[in-house]
């Protein structure tokens, strides 16, 4: 998220409220199954969307910065299920 807020719920419930710096859709890049929560603008947001194509690139051409972004994602899957 570069700018704004959002909610993320799931069936209607609240589980958090995310800002610039947070990510979603982590879980979704590792595991290749469907959204587990639906996320809803609460500001005018600005994302950046990394498509599988973008993150294969990023493989082949910036192994460091690639491999930085998996760590990071599986940190905040660690992150969010602990507080689960």
């Amino acid at each position: 998220i570069l700018k704004g807020k959002v909610d993320v719920k799931s069936s209607s419930q609240l589980l958090a409220t995310l800002g610039v710096g947070e990510v979603v859709g982590e879980v979704g890049y590792f595991s290749d199954e469907l959204r587990s929560a639906d996320i809803f603008a609460k500001t005018d947001v600005t994302l950046v969307v990394l498509d599988d194509a973008t993150l294969y690139n990023s493989m082949k051409f910036y192994k460091k910065a690639f491999l930085k972004f998996n760590r990071n994602a599986v940190s905040i899957i660690s992150k969010r299920s602990v507080a689960k």
